[in-house]
């Protein structure tokens, strides 16, 4: 196995440094030039965008009938998305795996939190029924995003109303008591207005995981309304309930043994995410086309979260938890107008934008006991009239935005764009500040101008390439930058992305190649440093480098048979990061960072068996430190003899007329790994993946 394993790996190292950078088609779909949103907030072909962006197709994300979001984000280069079981994770783009705001979860191309609130489990507040593709830009996208789209932008693409009546229900189980269904329909509901709706109920109950019972519902409502044959009215309504238990991690000697047991069963984290969207479109002319988005948001999480116990030193028997409750309501617009000039080799794109959204916070503190022999936390006794954190932040983000879109001649194209942002933090803490309590009452600004530059270059018809620069920033987020200080010290993370691309087909779309190669140096990035006490402090690290090459191969010697490869080598390095003089981590590898991640995935859709497929993923990340100090490596041997993560995912289904037949087999050959870990004083912390897993599945339908 490691003998073909090094021959695909070489192949894959050849072919990267073979083309120059990357395109973002489905690798298993022939599509070299699809239409994307992401890049430029509206409609355009792929070629015409010189990022790297890949697009997860409607196809592609019916064929894998994932359970999770973790099991299509994981298949895009340069993009690892760690599961905490029970839907909650993180993820990283061109970043080592952690919980920064570096990343802009999007919905039909609009934030679905305001800025300032970011949240690592956001995707939790997407219903995955209603998702038509999913488009994944990496690197700064500030420039027409904004802050927190730093590292990149994920945008879910929902579906829309269609002129022919479209339909289906599904139901899939697994082995481990997950039961989902899903509903969707599209339609018109008469010659000017079109519905379409999307719903989604999860539940997962006494899974392999003790403590990881969870339900979700998730609903979408979009209406259209065509007021004359240039105008459009939309209406968009999301709603998503979230009730779990919350576990949380185990240590090392309970990973080992793969007994599971919770050490924390009273943990929760429930959610209420509220989303509507009123969109006016206009297109005056053949030269101008306007938008004009109203945005309203309202989200409360309230949480017994497990990674908030700590222990207390010399006491082993007792501990601190926590009660928390996070809150917020927004409201903002978005207005863009779009000028073609009447050659139509220059295009303007302006915007103009606000969102404002109070913020509020609270936590009580709670007594545990734990015991010394399992480990096992008991709540004690809970405390709501001893107030830990209490305060309630304002924040107003205001930002304008432009893009010359400059077709030089029909082979080169030029996009500079650039977005001035004003982030105003108004805090009001209501309790004596402490260095647990929070900071005094402070206001604070972040603005910034955040440029970019691109050339693209199509050198034949199945042939490009492109060169960007770009600039992105993120503030801390408001429990960053306040909660546990005395007095705010986090500063806005910056970074600065040099890149090359390109993408190309051969022998008749036979052969298809992408790649990508960038260097990101960032300032004041947020890093996670673990006290004596085993508190955890956020410190802004002094400078990074994150380099890597992306890079996206497809195969497709017939119809029958579709081969794709996507994987990325990279480096995230401390630069400069001191906390004392005797804690120096200049030059170290940041944690969590591993040098190789990748998917393969191959798929046989054989002629004389119609509607039949089936299909293996294989996908790595490779071994990482996990400390700044490069002392402690997971490196853990999985599928294949592979250090890190080595896994087989399986996936077959029958179609036939309306109905559809499906199997997945996860971690097929049952591997012990873990998707996270983090640090405390008193040793790691890992999260679990699921043993081997088997789901089944049956739909119904024409959508």
């Amino acid at each position: 196995m490691q003998k073909y394993s090094l021959i695909l790996l070489s192949i894959l190292h050849f072919s990267a440094f073979c083309q120059n950078d990357k395109i973002a088609s489905d690798t298993l779909v022939l599509d070299l030039n699809p239409v994307i949103i992401t890049a430029n907030r509206q409609a355009s072909l792929r070629s015409e965008a010189p990022i790297s962006v890949f697009q997860i197709n409607a196809k592609h994300i019916s064929d894998t009938k994932a359970n999770l979001l973790t099991e299509l984000l994981n298949k895009v280069p340069g993009v690892v998305m760690a599961s905490f079981n029970h839907e909650q994770h993180t993820i990283a783009i061109r970043q080592p795996i952690g919980l920064n705001p570096y990343f802009l979860y999007l919905e039909d191309g609009i934030p679905i939190r305001p800025m300032g609130i970011f949240q690592n489990n956001g995707l939790i507040e997407i219903n995955q029924s209603a998702i038509e593709n999913i488009e994944v830009i990496k690197g700064p996208s500030s420039s027409l995003y904004g802050p927190e789209a730093a590292g990149g932008a994920i945008n879910f693409n929902s579906i829309n109303p269609t002129e022919k009546q479209l339909y289906s229900i599904g139901f899939q189980h697994d082995a481990f008591g997950y039961f989902q269904a899903r509903a969707k329909y599209s339609g018109k509901i008469n010659e000017k207005i079109g519905i379409a709706v999307a719903g989604i109920l999860s539940k997962q109950k006494d899974g392999w995981q003790p403590a990881s019972d969870y339900t979700k519902f998730g609903l979408n409502v979009k209406l259209d309304y065509k007021i004359d044959p240039k105008t459009k009215l939309i209406l968009a309504l999301s709603n998503n309930i979230y009730d779990a238990q919350a576990g949380g991690s185990v240590d090392s000697a309970t990973f080992k043994s793969r007994v599971f047991t919770s050490q924390a069963d009273f943990a929760y984290r429930k959610i209420k995410a509220n989303r509507a969207r009123i969109t006016l479109e206009k297109q005056w002319n053949s030269l101008n086309f306007s938008q004009f988005h109203l945005i309203a948001r309202q989200n409360k999480i309230g949480q017994f979260p497990a990674y908030s116990i700590r222990r207390i030193t010399g006491n082993p028997a007792n501990a601190h938890g926590e009660i928390n409750e996070n809150s917020f309501k927004s409201i903002g617009f978005i207005l863009q107008n779009t000028k073609n000039f009447s050659n139509k080799k220059l295009k303007l794109t302006n915007g103009l934008s606000a969102d404002y959204a109070p913020n509020d916070y609270w936590a009580y503190y709670v007594r545990l006991n734990r015991n010394t022999q399992t480990g096992v936390y008991a709540v004690n006794k809970e405390r709501p009239d001893s107030m830990l954190v209490n305060y309630e932040a304002k924040i107003l983000n205001l930002a304008t935005y432009a893009q010359m879109d400059w077709e030089i001649d029909p082979k080169l194209r030029m996009i500079l764009g650039g977005r001035f942002d004003i982030m105003s933090y108004n805090f009001d803490n209501a309790l004596k500040p402490s260095s647990f309590s929070g900071a005094p009452d402070e206001k604070n600004n972040f603005n910034r101008f955040t440029p970019k530059i691109g050339f693209t270059y199509q050198f034949t018809k199945k042939i490009g390439g492109y060169l960007n620069g770009s600039q992105g920033f993120s503030p801390p987020n408001i429990s960053q930058l306040y909660r546990g200080v005395k007095v705010p010290e986090l500063k806005a993370a910056v970074f600065s992305n040099y890149e090359i691309g390109g993408w190309m087909s051969l022998f008749n779309n036979l052969l298809n190649i992408e790649a990508s190669l960038y260097y990101m140096p960032s300032k004041n990035e947020v890093v996670r440093f673990v006290n004596a006490d085993n508190s955890v402090e956020n410190k802004s690290a002094g400078s990074a480098i994150h380099k890597g090459i992306e890079y996206s191969i497809s195969l497709t010697p017939n119809k029958q048979w579709k081969l794709s490869v996507n994987g990325t080598n990279a480096r995230h390095i401390f630069k400069e990061f001191r906390l004392s003089d005797s804690q120096i981590f200049d030059g170290k590898e940041m944690p969590l960072s591993p040098h190789f991640t990748g998917m393969t995935e191959i798929m046989y859709k054989p002629n004389w068996l119609k509607g039949f497929r089936i299909s293996a993923e294989w996908q790595r990340v490779g071994k990482y430190f996990k400390d700044n100090d490069n002392k402690l490596v997971y490196n853990d041997k999985s599928f294949g003899g592979f250090e890190g993560l080595s896994i087989i995912h399986l996936r077959t289904g029958y179609q036939i007329n309306k109905f559809e037949f499906f199997a997945n087999i996860l971690n097929a050959s049952d591997e012990l790994y873990t998707t996270y870990i983090s640090r405390s004083t008193f040793g790691s912390n890992f999260y679990p993946a699921p043993p081997r897993n088997l789901t089944l599945g049956v739909a119904f339908g024409n959508f």
